[in-house]
């Protein structure tokens, strides 16, 4: 276990991200067990010298060494802090530099007052180590909120998530088109691929062998279990080579990659209002560049309500095409290469791919408290309690596997 004292932060340490002296500090623990597992968050309520207060987020690495390992956060962090203070400018800047009017700017980030990589001097090779912090606004305080993880968004925020996520995803795309040289020099350099590896290759094939005769107590899986234990171990085969997700144009962007219900925030005009009117994209530790495909899949089959994606994937699916098609437009992009067709390509492609990463978070996303513990106990060591799938898992699984062979992506 690392050192808990490295995770504590004074006023000088928020004074010195800020650039501003601190006279008063607040800090506590900000997220649940099964909200959060890459990292420690804390609520950082500031009172200047000036009197003013700041209510902030601070993110730093999380106190468990296996998590460390797992989601390699000297990395992980630097790449995060590399999106807020670069890949986030220059998200803005575009949509100034083509006029877009600022009442229909995507503003998909929050704000990043201070960050820091090490206490000690470094250069641009740098590695974050388990001094650096991450501070970010706190948008809880100005009235945004997450939905609900095991429930899931109704109809009204899946649609509007997914037309935002259309334009993220087609920013990128245009910086890629109207500002080559930015997008290499920057983007790039900060979207670099990444994977999350726990085990040896041994103990990830003899887990999942226990989890695929696990699955095979829900019929959906049952009915699919060879295509599915085909893709799993596809999924180990990758994880322990040293290949990366291949890179298809024109569609190949900024990708989220841990695109679910809580690494997104919506506001409201009232805490009453269920009408979301504006939303924030959080957490980029595991960001990329690649297919836009495995962030809406994600997003679809693990982060909204029961029956609204079997009932609806087709025009899901073109209302995301049209949404990412105008947004090039706005932003003075060539788009006859994005065709409806060519996008379901791309789809077809890439959703299978998807397909393991869906079944597992599936398992957090939707457990409850004391499911949460057992699972973060890993589920699959020997002489551990067997996890038994709940009713929620059993539905939204069975859900994603129907639509996945009805639409011939298994």
């Amino acid at each position: 276990m690392a050192n808990e004292e490295k995770r504590v932060l004074t006023a000088r340490d928020i004074g010195q991200l800020l650039g501003k002296k601190v006279a008063k500090l607040v800090t506590r623990k900000l997220t649940a067990p099964g909200d959060n597992y890459g990292s420690v968050m804390l609520s950082v309520d500031a009172t200047l010298d000036s009197g003013s207060k700041m209510a902030l987020v601070a993110k730093m690495f999380p106190l468990d060494e296996m998590a460390q390992r797992i989601f390699q956060n000297p990395k992980s962090m630097k790449k995060e802090i590399g999106v807020y203070q670069v890949i986030s400018p220059e998200y803005h800047k575009i949509q100034e530099e083509q006029s877009v009017p600022p009442s229909r700017r995507l503003h998909a980030f929050c704000s990043c007052p201070g960050a820091r990589l090490t206490l000690g001097n470094y250069d641009e090779e740098q590695l974050a180590d388990e001094n650096s912090v991450l501070l970010l606004e706190n948008l809880k305080e100005q009235g945004y909120r997450t939905g609900d993880r095991i429930s899931g968004l109704d109809l009204k925020h899946t649609e509007f998530v997914l037309e935002r996520l259309a334009r993220f995803h087609a920013t990128a795309v245009a910086i890629k088109q109207k500002k080559p040289l930015v997008f290499r020099n920057k983007l790039l350099k900060i979207l670099t691929p990444f994977k999350l590896v726990e085990g040896t290759k041994e103990d990830d094939v003899k887990n999942n062998e226990k989890f695929i005769e696990k699955l095979r107590t829900i019929p959906a899986c049952y009915r699919n279990v060879e295509a599915l234990s085909e893709l799993f171990m596809d999924q180990i085969e990758f994880t322990h080579s040293d290949k990366f997700l291949p890179i298809r144009e024109p569609y190949a962007t900024f990708m989220h990659f841990d695109f679910w219900t809580n690494n997104m925030m919506f506001k409201y005009k009232s805490e009453v209002d269920e009408e979301p009117v504006d939303f924030k994209i959080v957490d980029f530790q595991v960001s990329q560049y690649g297919s836009p495909v495995p962030d809406l899949m994600l997003f679809l089959f693990t982060s909204t309500q029961k029956g609204i994606v079997p009932e609806h994937i087709d025009r899901f699916l073109e209302l995301y095409h049209n949404n990412f098609l105008e947004w090039l437009k706005t932003l003075g992009c060539e788009t006859k290469m994005f065709s409806y067709t060519s996008f379901l390509k791309e789809v077809k492609i890439a959703a299978p791919v998807t397909l393991p990463q869906i079944v597992y978070m599936l398992m957090p996303i939707t457990f409850n408290k004391e499911q949460i513990e057992k699972f973060g106990e890993g589920f699959a060591k020997e002489g551990g309690q067997p996890l038994e799938f709940n009713g929620v898992y059993i539905t939204k699984i069975s859900e994603a596997l129907d639509t996945y062979v009805e639409k011939g992506w298994l």
